[in-house]
């Protein structure tokens, strides 16, 4: 299974310091059975393989993920080794090596024409390298967005806010890692809610998505996992 063709962001990141980033408010919502994440805290899988790679596992339960032998859920070490996870027990990680490694899945309850807010949890692995963390919703580019330096000890994880206007009924939303040697992304406590996110006035120390999204090459060839 392959991911939703979407254009796609540079290999490397482009993160920007905590103090130049505004945290975004919603400025409405509707009730919480109209729009849906799956399995948003990644609660619904218990995984006995150790590291938690799907490839050895199973399928997360409402997410895909790619190449398979890179992604999977863990509650701790080795991936998840600072920050307290923020939602429930585990979190999902996204693991690249040189390769393009991707988790998506779809957003369901959307009304065509409406604004929607989705807001997440994102850390990095502490003892490799900053992953080169990007998100797209509904199709759109994928744009950059902070999960280094690792939060450490027991930090929230950084809150990663982005909005878009629904065209259908469902749209795709997608993370992104490609790093030239190994980093993790880690990711968990989706929501979403009907609105706008819209800056304050005075940006407090919350990180967001990058709003210059540019072109992704071609992911590098697959090769065997270790």
């Amino acid at each position: 299974m392959t991911p939703p063709s979407i254009p796609c962001r540079p290999n490397r990141a482009t993160l920007f310091p905590w103090f130049s980033l505004a945290l975004a408010l919603v400025s409405f919502a509707t009730p919480a059975w109209a729009q849906s994440i799956p399995n948003p805290s990644f609660e619904a899988n218990t995984f006995s393989v150790a590291p938690g790679y799907i490839a050895y596992n199973t399928p997360i339960t409402g997410w895909s993920g790619t190449p398979m032998d890179r992604v999977g859920l863990t509650s701790g070490p080795p991936f998840a080794d600072n920050g307290a996870i923020p939602q429930g027990a585990k979190v999902a990680f996204v693991q690249s090596d040189g390769r393009l490694t991707t988790l998506w899945t779809t957003i369901t309850g959307l009304t065509p024409g409406k604004t929607y807010t989705v807001s997440f949890r994102a850390n990095m692995r502490r003892v490799t390298a900053a992953p080169s963390a990007g998100c797209s919703l509904n199709g759109g580019p994928y744009v950059n967005f902070t999960a280094s330096p690792p939060v450490g000890g027991t930090a929230p994880y950084y809150k990663i806010t982005g909005s878009f206007k629904a065209t259908a009924p469902t749209a795709p939303l997608v993370l992104s890692n490609q790093t030239s040697i190994d980093s993790t992304l880690l990711v968990d406590d989706f929501s979403i809610v009907q609105g706008q996110a819209v800056p304050q006035a005075t940006p407090p120390p919350t990180p967001g998505l990058n709003t210059k999204p540019t072109a992704k090459p071609s992911p590098t060839p697959a090769k065997k996992g270790r």
